[in-house]
C-alpha cells in the first residue's frame, strides 16, 4: 500500500532533487495491494489493518533524515477512498498500526491523519471515540469550499464546506485533549474547468488562493501548513473537473493563480535567493558570479554558501561572511555541474541553484590525396571528456547527420580518417553529448574542399 513509484531509486532521486531545492516532501501513503485485501481494489483498506506496519516501517526507515511527514490514507471519511463505506473505527485501527511502526523506525517522524473531506466534525469525533488521539501528530484536513471564497460567510447548513467551519474542527480537538496539536491542510483549491457547480474563472481562482493564505496567517494560528491542490492540471479533458485544479496547465503554462501563489509565498514566507550571472559557462574559460539576495527586513545576517559534493548528498562550505545591504556575492570558476545554496542564521536554507558547465570541443582537418582516392584527417579534443564517445557529424542536404562515432583518448583527443570518392565541399563538426558533470557541446564547423 503505497504511493511510492515502482522504482525506489527513482523516488530517491525525486526526494533528493526536492530537498536540494528547499522543498520538504510529504508522503501520502494510500492504496492497498491485492494480496492485502483479497484483490478488491486499491481503494479498499487492508483486511488486516496491521498489514500496513511492515511497509510503513521500511518506508520511514529508508527516508529517515530526509522525509519527516507521512500522511496515512486520503479522505477516509469519503466512500470514494474508503470502500465500501467510511468506518472511523476501522480507519483508526490502521492509523494506530502505521503510527507505531513509523515511530519505531524514526521517533521524529510526523504522522498526519488522512485528510478529512471538509470540516467533518462527526467523523473526527468518531475517530476520537475509537482511540485515535494518541496515534497522530497532525490532523489532516481538506477544507474545500466549492466555488465559494475563503471569506464567504457560512450558511447555517454549510459549515462543513467553508473556512468558517475550521474552528469547529479545532473545538473537537480541544474537547478531546488535543489543544496543543496542529492542523495540516494537505489539500485545498478551486477548479477552472468551466463545468460543474464548483467551477471558477482563472481570475477568481487566483484571487481565492491569495485570500486563503491571508486567512491562514490572520485567523488560523493552529494550522501548520496549507498545500494547494493541485500544482499542475492532471489532464486536458475540459469536461472532467478533476483535471483542472492546477496552478499550471497540463502543458506547464502558468495560470494567474501560479503568480498569486508565488506572491503569497514571498510575502508570507520571505526567503533568501541565490542567483547567477551566468547559469551556463564553458569549462574553465569563464567564471560566474553567485549573488545571494536577502529580504531587507532581515538586516545583517551571517551567511554560509555551500556546494553539493559531486556524487553525494552532503554539502561543502565555500565561505561564511556577514551580509552587507542584503547581499553576499562570490566568484567561481565552475568545472562541473553543481548545486549551490546558502544557509542564513535563523532562517530556512535558500532553494538550490544549479550551475551548468559546458565542455569545449575543437576540430581541425588536414587533407591528403592519392592517385584515385582523396583522404582527409580530422582531429580535435573535448576538454574533460577522456575515453568517451563523440559524434562526428556531416552536413547533408542542410541537416547534420552523424557519420562516425569516435572514442577519445585519456586526454580527450580524437582523430579520424575520412575517404572521399568525389569532389565537392564537405562540412563537419564534432558533437559531445555530455555527462553527469558536463552538458553537451559541439565544436565549430570545418570545411573540407575536395578537388
Amino acid at each position: 500500500m503505497t504511493s511510492v513509484p515502482t522504482s525506489p531509486t527513482a523516488f530517491d532521486w525525486i526526494t533528493a532533487e526536492a530537498l536540494n531545492r528547499g522543498i520538504e516532501p510529504q508522503l501520502n501513503i494510500i492504496s492497498t495491494p491485492g494480496w492485502a485485501n483479497s484483490n478488491r481494489g486499491w481503494r479498499y483498506p487492508p483486511t488486516n489493518p496491521s498489514d500496513i506496519s511492515g511497509f510503513v516501517n521500511k518506508l520511514v526507515s529508508r527516508y529517515k533524515g530526509r522525509i519527516r511527514y507521512f500522511e496515512i490514507w486520503n479522505e477516509p471519511d469519503a466512500s470514494s477512498f474508503w470502500r465500501p463505506a467510511p468506518d472511523a473505527a476501522a480507519y483508526v485501527q490502521m492509523l494506530r498500526a502505521a503510527y507505531v511502526a513509523a515511530k519505531q523506525a524514526n521517533p521524529d517522524a510526523q504522522i498526519i491523519s488522512g485528510g478529512l473531506m471538509g470540516n467533518d466534525t462527526e467523523y473526527l469525533q468518531q475517530m476520537y471515540d475509537a482511540g485515535a488521539g494518541g496515534y497522530f501528530d497532525l490532523l489532516g484536513l481538506h477544507p474545500y469550499t466549492g466555488a465559494q471564497s475563503p471569506n464567504e460567510p457560512p450558511a447555517e447548513y454549510n459549515t462543513r464546506w467553508n473556512f468558517y467551519g475550521i474552528p469547529l474542527m479545532r473545538a473537537v480537538m480541544d474537547a478531546n485533549g488535543d489543544a496543543g496539536k496542529k492542523i495540516w491542510v494537505s489539500e485545498f483549491g478551486w477548479q477552472t474547468s468551466g463545468h460543474g457547480d464548483a467551477t471558477v474563472s482563472l481570475a477568481t481562482q487566483a484571487r481565492y488562493v491569495g485570500e486563503a493564505y491571508d486567512r491562514l496567517f490572520r485567523d488560523f494560528p493552529y494550522i501548520e501548513a496549507m498545500c494547494v491542490y493541485d500544482f499542475r492540471n492532471d489532464g486536458t479533458d475540459t469536461r472532467n473537473p478533476e483535471h483542472h485544479f492546477g496552478l499550471l496547465y497540463h502543458g506547464f503554462t502558468a495560470k494567474p493563480s501560479y503568480y498569486t501563489y508565488g506572491g503569497s509565498s514571498l510575502a508570507l514566507w520571505p526567503r533568501g535567493r541565490v542567483s547567477l550571472t551566468r547559469p551556463v559557462v564553458p569549462y574553465t574559460s569563464r567564471k560566474t558570479l553567485l549573488r545571494l539576495r536577502l529580504p531587507a527586513s532581515w538586516g545583517e545576517c551571517t551567511v554560509t554558501i555551500q556546494r553539493l559534493v559531486a556524487g553525494s548528498r552532503s554539502w561543502e562550505t565555500l565561505l561564511t561572511r556577514r551580509s552587507h545591504d542584503g547581499y553576499v556575492s562570490m566568484y567561481r570558476w565552475p568545472t562541473s555541474r553543481r548545486l549551490y545554496r546558502a544557509l542564513i542564521d535563523g532562517h530556512d536554507p535558500t532553494p538550490a541553484t544549479r550551475v551548468q558547465v559546458r565542455s569545449v570541443a575543437t576540430i581541425a582537418a588536414s587533407r591528403s590525396w592519392g592517385r584515385r582516392v582523396r583522404y582527409a584527417r580530422v582531429s580535435g579534443s573535448v576538454i574533460h571528456a577522456p575515453r568517451t564517445t563523440v559524434c562526428l557529424r556531416q552536413r547533408v542536404s542542410g541537416r547534420w547527420k552523424t557519420v562516425r562515432r569516435i572514442t577519445t583518448d585519456a586526454g580527450g583527443r580524437f582523430t579520424a580518417l575520412l575517404r572521399f570518392s568525389r569532389s565537392g565541399r564537405y562540412y563537419y563538426h564534432v558533437w559531445y553529448p555530455g555527462s553527469s558533470r558536463l552538458i553537451g557541446t559541439r565544436s565549430r564547423s570545418v570545411r573540407i574542399l575536395v578537388r
